[in-house]
């Protein structure tokens, strides 16, 4: 039989407070410590950066054991602690289903989930998406959201004339105060023709612009087909009008087909767009540098009123 432990055979502690080498501590509320903790994560620190932190904000210094300790008890996610599968798929799938464009990839939405307290792995997103929207990969993709251009077809002259207003000679980019000049240009899509160009006091109003339109139909005498402009603000008069004019004038034309106006982004209105960037290199930047020159000469003088 084994012998009774007597008193003298239990070993005492040789640490019997508990204090070792990081010293006596102080733990701030639990409540306070959780959110620490939680906010560290989203921050994506490392155990270094949250020892520094504590250290810091609290006076807490403790050992990496103790860091692992408490972001177990107070249940501070991280990518190595992995949720179900299931729930996985179904917070990324949350994320790809706000994400209506596809402009964001794994990092994007795993930085999201980050923030929100549910990290999980780049590389996991990755492959939830490839099996969801397999598609939005090619969309991100550097260069996929080149235009395609097309060749221009019209029918012929008057067929459709495209406007726009250029702003590379106004206040702004001549930096004089008031002063600037503000284009505005009329081209014909058949002949390549510029029909109207002008400066304005202001091109970006519609009373202005319809009163360039208005002039344009008075000096030609007719209308064009179709009037193609971008979806700025300023159109809206431009629009009115040539309806009006061709309900008017050629009511026997179908609408439907040709229809009388046509809104364009920008960048797909080449008819006019295309000429401004001939006429900044051919013709803009000597009108600048002329202008700019006469301020330095001292010819003019924009903060002068006689001069303005």
């Amino acid at each position: 039989m084994p012998r009774k432990k007597t008193p003298d055979d239990v070993k005492t502690s040789n640490n019997p407070r508990g204090n070792n080498q990081w010293g006596q501590k102080t733990y701030p509320p639990d409540d306070v410590l959780r959110e620490a903790l939680h906010e560290y994560a989203r921050r994506k620190y490392s155990r270094e950066e949250h020892l520094a932190a504590l250290a810091k904000e609290y006076g807490l210094q403790i050992s990496f054991t103790k860091l692992k300790e408490l972001q177990t008890r107070f249940e501070v996610s991280s990518v190595r602690k992995r949720m179900d599968p299931e729930e996985e798929v179904s917070v990324v799938a949350y994320h790809v289903n706000q994400d209506t464009q596809q402009a964001n990839g794994p990092r994007a939405i795993a930085d999201a989930l980050h923030i929100e307290g549910n990290p999980i792995r780049c590389k996991r997103i990755q492959d939830i998406m490839l099996v969801m929207c397999p598609e939005g990969f090619e969309k991100r993709f550097p260069g996929s959201r080149r235009i395609v251009r097309v060749p221009l077809t019209s029918l012929g002259p008057m067929h459709e004339l495209a406007g726009d207003g250029h702003l590379k000679l106004g206040g702004q980019a001549l930096k004089m105060g008031q002063v600037g000049l503000p284009i505005y240009g009329i081209k014909d899509k058949w002949s390549s023709n510029v029909v109207r160009l002008i400066t304005a006091p202001n091109v970006q109003t519609e009373a202005a612009i319809a009163h360039v339109y208005l002039d344009l139909v008075e000096s030609l005498g007719a209308i064009p087909l179709q009037f193609t402009t971008d979806c700025g603000s300023e159109t809206g008069w431009i629009y009115a009008l040539q309806y009006s004019l061709r309900e008017t004038l050629t009511a026997d034309v179908d609408a439907e087909h040709y229809p009388p106006h046509k809104f364009l982004k920008s960048v797909h209105n080449t008819v006019i767009e295309g000429f401004w960037g001939w006429f900044r290199r051919k013709r803009g930047m000597s009108i600048k540098e002329a202008i700019i020159r006469g301020q330095e000469d001292g010819l003019f003088n924009p903060n002068n009123p006689l001069h303005v």
